[in-house]
C-alpha cells in the first residue's frame, strides 16, 4: 500500500518558512518534532511504501526532501508526486495551482496506483467517494491531533480492502475455470485477506503444498 505524505502540517505545525538559512519553523515547536509518531504508525503497517506530496520536494528536491526523514522512514520512500516533467507539455497546469489532491491523483493515474491513502491537512477538492482515502490533520496538531488506534486501523483496513478485492477476482477467475475452492485455499485466503500473511509467502505456501520449486 502507498502512503501520500505530507510535510508540514503533518509531521509539525503549518508554519514553515524558506528562509536564507534554509527551511525554519516560525512557531512553537521544531521541524518534524511528530516524525516518531510516524515512525510507530509504519511499525504496525510494515506493508507501507511512501510517496512525498510534500511541496518540500518541489522547493528542495525529490532527494533533499527525503533525507530529511530519519532513515527508518527514508527506506520507505518510492517516490514523489512532484517532478519537473509534470509541468511540461501544453497541458500542463502550474504544480502550485493545484490541489493537493489533483497531484496525488495524478500519481496514481500516471503509476496505476490501487492502494493507498494521504495523510495531509489539505482537503480542498477531495471527493466524496475518495474521502475515504484521507487521513486529515489538523494544521497545527498534526499526527499529534490524530487518535492513534484510529489512524492505524484505518491504514490496516485500506489495505485489507484491497487485498480482499484481489482475492475476489482470483475467486471469480478459478470459478470460471470450473476449480472447486479447497478448505486449504479458503482458509490461505482468510488469512491473506487479514494480513497474517503476504501474497508472496502464500504462493511459497502452495508451492510447498504441491511439491514445487521454487
Amino acid at each position: 500500500m502507498i502512503l501520500f505524505l505530507d510535510f508540514d502540517g503533518v509531521l509539525h505545525p503549518d508554519a514553515a518558512f524558506r528562509t536564507k538559512r534554509g527551511i525554519e519553523l516560525r512557531g512553537e515547536g521544531e521541524l518534524f518534532m511528530w516524525v516518531p509518531i510516524l515512525e510507530k504508525l509504519l511499525a504496525e503497517c510494515p506493508q507501507i511504501k511512501i510517496v512525498l506530496s510534500t511541496s518540500w520536494v518541489r522547493q528542495l528536491n525529490f532527494r533533499r526532501a527525503k533525507k530529511r526523514l530519519p532513515e527508518s522512514v527514508q527506506d520507505r520512500v518510492i517516490g514523489a508526486t512532484y517532478h519537473s516533467s509534470t509541468e511540461s507539455g501544453p497541458d500542463a497546469a502550474p504544480w502550485m495551482e493545484r490541489t493537493r489532491w489533483q497531484q496525488i491523483a495524478g500519481y496514481v493515474a500516471r503509476h496505476k496506483v490501487q492502494d493507498w491513502i494521504a495523510l495531509d491537512d489539505d482537503d480542498a477538492g477531495w471527493p466524496d467517494d475518495q474521502r475515504h482515502r484521507l487521513l486529515y490533520c489538523d494544521p497545527q496538531t498534526g499526527l499529534a491531533g490524530l487518535v492513534y488506534d484510529a489512524t492505524v486501523a484505518a491504514l490496516r483496513e485500506c489495505a485489507k480492502a484491497r487485498r480482499q478485492e484481489a482475492v475476489n477476482y482470483a475467486r471469480a477467475t478459478t470459478a470460471l475455470e470450473n476449480i472447486p475452492q479447497t478448505p486449504r485455499v479458503a482458509d490461505q485466503a482468510r488469512r491473506y485477506v487479514a494480513g497474517e500473511i503476504t501474497a508472496d509467502q502464500a504462493i511459497e505456501e502452495t508451492r510447498a503444498f504441491y511439491g514445487l520449486e521454487p
